[in-house]
């Protein structure tokens, strides 16, 4: 019986040895460490890269021609000289195994064994079977690789900068020595004011204009602390002593080090304020949000709106600096009105033709194809729809922002009182604060509201017009949140003047536009019945340039439909003047109720 069990128990083993071996039998790899190491040293360097975002697309467009061919050769030199110099293209000196156990070649060293599987390392043993390497191109294309990441890593616009500057910086021989009287009067002159120095002196000139040294004026000049020409070197060494152990004694005696502690005790507590404060200047987050919703489709292709949104991120700023004053459409587009409401939202907000733009274009967003009742959904459950749209984290950032702002004005406060200075507010002859740095307001009561900052609004298309407003509670702060529904407009050339209409009514409820704001001066607009008063001056199709006067003070945005019936006006129609009075009206209007950091 025992007999039995222990042939059992050994066929059982050998069955289970069988199925591991058979379960292994494809692995078989021999990996040369060259291959390996560049591969891992890529990997760990790109994740680093990614790490610093220096492999983002924004970043690399903000890289200057200079600094990018520096790169280039940098990375192209040094990743072919490694290459070369550690001899990464020949076979690997030591092989990494990975096989089953009873095909391990001899004289490898085992690190570990488990189930039939065994990983070793060995080194300059003949195999029977090939290793792998990767090929010569691709491993030095590696090296090349390694070292573009670290220079991206390490180097960027203003740390070229330094580094181009520093050998003239080198060679220049700065003086020790304080500077005569004689010196400063007999400066060369400013450069580029050799020719204006010579006419004047030739009499082709009455005088040097701004090339005109400076007159000394002795209370505007400093006391000079180099070395004097005729002073002998132990005596400026002794003065400098004395000028040390004098501003040492008034340090302590003006309680200078207890001011600096409890600065920093100060500082410290709000470490965490300050932090955010530092990384949200530097990684650019938004300033204001703004957001849309709408239920009009894209006005561009799926894939093209892919496209952009990972390519070109800055898109936006292109496209409404390059506005065209209208837009032409075709009868059967069916993303006509989403294109018609696109260049209306550019051009009363970005446009920089018109006036200084009131808002940044990628803090705003447009929501397209979205459903009818989305502001409903917003008043009940503002987080839920907001992290539908993906804009959760830039609101909540934003508001975040603000609240930081607001503590940093305020520990500026604190340190001003500590060193016995006025505060940014009331001091009105400070520029900048040492902490804030003109990022943002000087003053508490400058920094916009969060409700400025940041928007809910919906746009919609239905049979009917009419409006709604609601108020939205997010994160302790309530927002007002305004719906507009608008009909489709028959008429397909005033369909881009009701919009107009339309959306800056539902962007600020305060503008109006009327013939007080307006640039219409004759009373050529309609009458009663809804035709012009004044037909015979622009009823004959003949000499239309004649009458362009009187045709440039009726305004289109003030209901004269009258001129969409009129081709042969349309072509002479001066429709800039009206638009950019029209945009300029809405941004006055606007800016004093949105804004941003």
């Amino acid at each position: 019986m025992r007999r039995f069990r222990a042939r059992l128990e050994s066929s059982i083993d050998a069955h289970d040895s069988s199925d591991n071996e058979s379960k292994y039998n494809f692995i078989r790899l021999h990996l040369g460490t060259n291959s390996i190491g560049l591969t891992l040293a890529f990997f760990i360097c790109t994740v680093i890269a990614f790490e610093y975002d220096v492999l983002k697309w924004n970043y690399l467009k903000g890289i200057n021609h200079d600094l990018s061919f520096f790169i280039g050769m940098f990375s192209i030199i040094l990743g072919v000289g490694f290459y070369n110099f550690w001899k990464l293209g020949d076979k690997s000196v030591y092989v990494l195994h990975f096989t089953k156990s009873n095909i391990m070649p001899r004289g490898v060293n085992r690190i570990f064994d488990h189930k039939g599987l065994s990983f070793g390392v060995s080194g300059k043993i003949k195999l029977k079977e090939n290793v792998f390497e990767l090929p010569s191109v691709i491993r030095r294309v590696l090296c090349i690789g390694i070292f573009l990441n670290l220079s991206l890593i390490t180097l960027g616009n203003a740390g070229f900068d330094k580094l181009r500057k520093y050998p003239t910086e080198i060679l220049q021989t700065k003086s020790d020595y304080c500077e005569d009287e004689e010196d400063i009067i007999n400066a060369p002159p400013k450069e580029g004011c050799e020719l204006i120095v010579r006419a004047f002196k030739l009499g082709y000139a009455k005088d040097l204009g701004v090339c005109e040294p400076k007159k000394l004026d002795p209370e505007e000049l400093e006391v000079c602390h180099k070395r004097r020409k005729d002073e002998p070197y132990f005596h400026y060494k002794s003065r400098l002593l004395l000028s040390f152990i004098d501003n040492t004694a008034k340090f302590f005696e003006n309680n200078r080090a207890k001011k600096i502690e409890e600065k920093f005790k100060l500082q410290l507590k709000e470490l965490e304020i300050l932090r955010d404060y530092q990384r949200y200047a530097m990684s650019a987050a938004p300033r204001a949000s703004h957001h849309i919703w709408t239920n009009l489709p894209h006005p561009e292709n799926k894939l093209v709106k892919q496209y952009r949104n990972i390519f070109k991120p800055s898109y936006c700023i292109e496209q409404f600096q390059n506005q065209t004053n209208t837009v032409r459409l075709e009868e059967d587009d069916r993303r006509k009105h989403s294109k018609i409401m696109e260049h209306v939202y550019g051009q009363i907000l970005f446009n920089p033709k018109h006036r200084h733009a009131v808002a940044f274009c990628k803090e705003y967003q447009v929501h397209w194809a979205s459903n009818i009742d989305t502001c409903e959904r917003l008043k009940k459950n503002p987080k839920e729809v907001l992290q539908e749209a993906n804009v959760l984290s830039e609101v909540e950032q934003v508001l975040k922002r603000h609240d930081i702002a607001i503590s940093i004005l305020s520990l500026e406060e604190k340190i001003n009182k500590i060193e016995g200075r006025a505060s940014v507010a009331e001091n009105k002859k400070v520029k900048k604060s040492k902490i804030v740095k003109g990022k943002i307001a000087k003053g508490k009561n400058q920094i916009r509201n969060k409700s400025e900052l940041v928007s809910f609004q919906c746009f919609m298309q239905t049979k009917n017009a009419g409006h709604k407003q609601s108020k939205v509670k997010l994160n302790d702060t309530n927002f007002v949140v305004r719906t507009r529904f608008f009909p489709k407009t028959k008429s397909e050339a005033g369909a881009e003047i009701a919009m107009y209409k339309e959306f800056s009514k539902l962007m600020e409820k305060r503008f109006h536009y009327s013939r007080l704001t307006s640039r219409s001066d004759i009373n050529i607009g309609l009458g009663i019945s809804g035709v012009a008063s004044d037909q015979n001056s622009l009823e004959a199709p003949s000499y239309l340039f004649t009458r362009l006067e009187k045709l440039k003070n009726v305004d289109i945005f003030l209901g004269n439909k009258w001129i969409f019936e009129r081709d042969d006006l349309l072509e002479v129609y001066p429709y800039h003047v009206h638009l950019k009075n029209y945009v300029k009206s809405f941004r006055r209007e606007y800016s004093k109720s949105r804004g941003r950091l």
